[in-house]
């Protein structure tokens, strides 16, 4: 499989690089999302148009987990607009419901405690459960390592 990259931008080389570094990125987490190891995708990437010839092992393991870290952070911003836009959802139905709770209704006091137990989750206020499971489980622990983490967790063991 071979990609064939092409960057012209304006604004110099640094605002080109930096598009070159995040396209190369992108394609390094594609390819490991595809199944591909970081040796493989080091070597698709060397083969294609316009990227390092030099390109490591190394540097695709820097692209995918730089480019996992980015995208790890833009899902905190978008969770943490989320839930601001959540909270002022809840605002304005506390809003709407007030007068009426306050003059004894009771289903608009039902509605605003289940409002207020809602805002509560959402904002992590409530203590943790306790879940108490019963009856027959097994727990199988999986952790897939690639070859060059695994050489230097095994170096470190050995030294």
């Amino acid at each position: 499989m071979l990609w064939k990259v092409k960057v012209k931008m304006a604004g110099g080389k640094g605002s080109a690089t930096k598009v070159k570094l995040a396209e190369r990125r992108n394609i390094a987490i594609e390819l490991r999302k595809s199944g591909l190891s970081y040796r493989a995708i080091a070597t698709e990437i060397r083969l294609m148009s316009g990227m390092p010839p030099r390109y490591s092992e190394a540097m695709a393991y820097r692209d995918v987990t730089s480019e996992l870290q980015r995208l790890n952070e833009k899902s905190a911003e978008v969770a943490k607009e989320v839930r601001r836009l959540e909270l002022e959802r809840l605002d304005a139905l506390t809003e709407s419901l007030w007068d009426t709770a306050i003059k004894g209704d009771n289903a608009a006091i039902d509605r605003l405690l289940r409002i207020s137990e809602r805002r509560a989750r959402l904002l992590g206020l409530d203590a943790p459960r306790d879940v108490n499971l019963t009856g027959d489980m097994a727990l199988t622990i999986e952790y897939v390592i690639d070859d060059e983490s695994y050489k230097e967790a095994e170096e470190e063991v050995s030294s």
